[in-house]
């Protein structure tokens, strides 16, 4: 409470999240007391230019991997699940770097770690054909002339056969890594918003099952499961595009891009607006959440 207001300044959100935990009667043995309060301070660190050195942390504990959830987003539904294709994502990349494209296409055919509420395998493949009433979806398709271009993309840099990919690795591997990063993901992530508003237009506004669990899925499908790739490399994901973007170009703000910042207020507002029945607020949130997605790929 003592640096409440200095904090709050810089991160308003962190601030009201921390203060809500620790001023319950529970707080004391509340889960992710310690992984809040350590991402909420560590996220103005740079504005009062210390450090952890400088200041200390708690004896024994271990620096928290992922910040992203504390003072940001904080889905109402389970999508770990969903969020987990952010490694099939990663392993793909991390195949093709080393030139074992047989693998990669079983990683992109047959999935390996996220799944579907049935139980089966999610794989990137399956989403590449999936058949969306997204409206941008549809504008690619009409653009390609082809429901399934993403996968035929992707398939034919995995193949390699096609005469264009003679002579040009290199091109292959960053046709794969663009094309499930910076292509499909991005996608579905607008096909969850757009079925989000299907389903608040028909009235489902069911947290596991109606417009604010596909809003979730968007944000799980934005994000992944962790910011950084296992081994190394931004998080296989199109924040990990935007974190990649801003720091080639200098707009990183207490280490997260400036876009994410626009792109994570506006998910916000379109999850409360999903659980109100709120469909005109929750447009604009998807309206926002589109012209900021495009941002780092300009």
């Amino acid at each position: 409470r003592a640096v409440a207001a200095q904090v709050a300044a810089h991160n308003p959100d962190g601030v009201s999240d921390l203060l809500q935990r620790f001023d319950t009667a529970a707080a004391s043995s509340a889960t992710g007391n310690y992984e809040a309060a350590y991402c909420v301070i560590d996220s103005v660190l740079e504005a009062f230019q210390t450090t952890w050195t400088d200041i200390g942390e708690y004896e024994g504990t271990a620096p928290v991997s992922d910040c992203a959830a504390y003072g940001e987003y904080a889905p109402v539904s389970n999508v770990e699940l969903h969020a987990r294709i952010s490694l099939d994502v990663c392993a793909l990349e991390q195949l093709v770097g080393a030139n074992d494209f047989p693998q990669a296409r079983d990683v992109y055919t047959n999935g390996r770690n996220a799944a579907n509420a049935d139980g089966t395998k999610r794989t990137l493949a399956a989403m590449a054909t999936k058949d969306s009433a997204s409206p941008l979806w549809a504008k690619y398709v009409t653009y390609h002339g082809d429901a399934r271009h993403l996968h035929h993309f992707i398939s034919s840099a995995l193949d390699g056969t096609e005469a264009k990919w003679a002579n040009k690795l290199g091109a292959r591997q960053q046709a794969v890594k663009k094309g499930a990063r910076d292509l499909v993901l991005p996608l579905y992530v607008m096909h969850e918003l757009d079925a989000a508003l299907v389903k608040l237009a028909d009235g489902n506004r069911d947290a596991a099952t109606g417009a604010p669990h596909a809003w979730d899925e968007a944000y799980a499908f934005y994000t992944g499961l962790q910011l950084e790739c296992p081994g190394g490399g931004k998080g296989g994901t199109p924040y990990g595009t935007a974190a990649d973007r801003a720091t080639d170009f200098g707009t990183l703000s207490f280490s997260r891009p400036d876009v994410h910042r626009e792109i994570s207020a506006a998910f916000k507002a379109g999850l409360a607006a999903t659980i109100a029945g709120d469909l005109r607020a929750a447009s604009a949130a998807r309206d926002q959440i589109a012209k900021q997605l495009r941002i780092p790929y300009l």
